[in-house]
């Protein structure tokens, strides 16, 4: 499976708090937008693609299709986080895009160009009650001179992974598996001598900001699944279980 160093997430969301009488939204924002040259008043065109869109910089006088749009890299302004570049779209081109509200897409990057594509769990062989959600891995933390990352999520509470929970990590090519573990029913001192003996991997679940669960997701495990930052994957999940499934999102583009 290739690298997807250069990707991220997004979903399609409105304008407004409610659906009803809003207006489709795609937007983008963050300092990353000026390492590949979108920059605060740059001109863009925006594409439209089977179920996607792609944002090319051009120059201010370029020309647009009746079916592209012609806008502009804005500044936002968060009262706790300063200012950051964004591209935003919005209203009827989205839906004429194949988009619709709640869906989520890959970003895909490079200098003067974003593509953003649908989603779609059933082209990669899931089906509808499989995969609950799309995630990506975008947290890198060096401890012990070894790159880690952090599954971290409100989510992760519902299906029992709860602050100081003890689970059991598994993987393999393309996936890892964390499984809660019970330490009334198996004794922690049973459990680690059960990983150490199969070397296996053992984790407790910690807090984070706002009090949010994380589960850390050390180098060992990310190698032998194959994953690395800002890699997609579908999640599937029970109560006291979760596995992650890489996706290979090249052909989308």
């Amino acid at each position: 499976m290739t690298n997807n160093i250069n990707t991220k997430l997004t979903s399609v969301t409105c304008t407004g708090t409610h659906i009803t009488g809003k207006k489709l939204k795609v937007a983008l924002t963050g300092n990353w937008l000026l390492d590949i040259g979108f920059t605060i008043g740059s001109s863009i065109k925006v594409v439209p693609k089977t179920e996607g869109m792609d944002f090319v910089l051009v120059d201010d006088d370029s020309s647009v299709t009746k079916e592209e749009k012609l806008i502009h890299v804005i500044q936002i302004s968060y009262k706790e986080r300063g200012s950051f570049p964004a591209v935003m779209t919005s209203g009827n081109f989205i839906n004429s895009c194949g988009l619709s509200f709640g869906d989520t897409c890959v970003v895909k990057y490079s200098y003067g160009k974003i593509q953003i594509r649908k989603v779609d769990l059933a082209k990669f062989g899931f089906s509808d009650n499989e995969a609950t959600r799309i995630c990506s891995f975008n947290i890198a933390v060096l401890e012990y001179g070894e790159m880690q990352t952090r599954l971290s999520e409100k989510w992760l509470s519902s299906y029992g992974f709860e602050n100081e929970a003890v689970i059991l990590a598994t993987a393999d090519g393309g996936s890892i598996t964390f499984e809660l573990k019970d330490k009334e029913i198996e004794p922690y001192e049973e459990l680690v001598k059960m990983v150490r003996v199969k070397k296996l991997t053992l984790i407790q679940v910690r807090s984070g900001g706002k009090g949010n669960p994380y589960i850390a997701i050390h180098n060992r495990l990310l190698t032998k699944s194959g994953f690395t930052i800002n890699d997609i994957f579908a999640v599937k999940s029970t109560y006291g279980n979760i596995k992650l499934c890489k996706l290979d999102v090249s052909d989308m583009f």
